[in-house]
């Protein structure tokens, strides 16, 4: 999903940054609007898309063998809505030539992943480094998120769809456990 938003990106970015530079703020709130909304429905489709069609896949493909990795896919599914939404926040920001709040995102992500895995993967095992995968990207999400909302206010498909991102994550994560 991470080369799909970029390949996305390079759809929005140009039209973003026209906006901020011909200072057309109608132009800009409608394409980070759509964008920000694409990336839902997106996030949304790629999630499901490995909840439930990895199952189905491991099954097939691989057979009662390998039946353990079947709880996995809803980690991995959960941590695809939240890395694929906070996509749109960050290209946003990258418009805004706000690259901070992205590295910091990012810091606290790797933070959170170190932490978790150094206190739960001992105890729970590998079986819960999807569940940690995904749980490492919250904070990320929700940094970029209120991030870009901070440099417009007016956005208000951002707080929108960060929750209906996070219901989302939220669903497919405890449906998969």
């Amino acid at each position: 999903t991470i080369h799909f938003a970029g390949v996305l990106s390079t759809v929005y970015l140009p039209s973003l940054i026209g906006a901020l530079s011909a200072e057309d703020k109608v132009g800009f709130r409608t394409n980070a609007r759509r964008l920000t909304i694409e990336f839902l429905a997106l996030s949304t489709i790629g999630g499901l898309a490995f909840a439930f069609i990895g199952p189905i896949f491991t099954r097939i493909v691989y057979g009662p063998a390998y039946e353990a990795l079947v709880p996995l896919w809803g980690g991995f599914a959960a941590f695809v809505v939240l890395r694929f939404g906070s996509a749109a926040y960050g290209i946003q920001l990258a418009a805004y030539k706000r690259i901070l709040s992205r590295i910091l995102a990012n810091l606290v992500s790797i933070g959170s992943l170190a932490v978790g895995a150094a206190v739960l993967l001992p105890h729970a095992g590998l079986t819960a480094a999807p569940l940690l995968l995904a749980l490492s990207n919250a904070p990320s999400f929700l940094i970029l998120a209120f991030s870009t909302w901070k440099m417009d206010r007016s956005l208000w498909s951002i707080p929108q769809t960060a929750i209906m991102t996070m219901i989302v994550a939220l669903l497919i994560l405890v449906w998969g456990i």
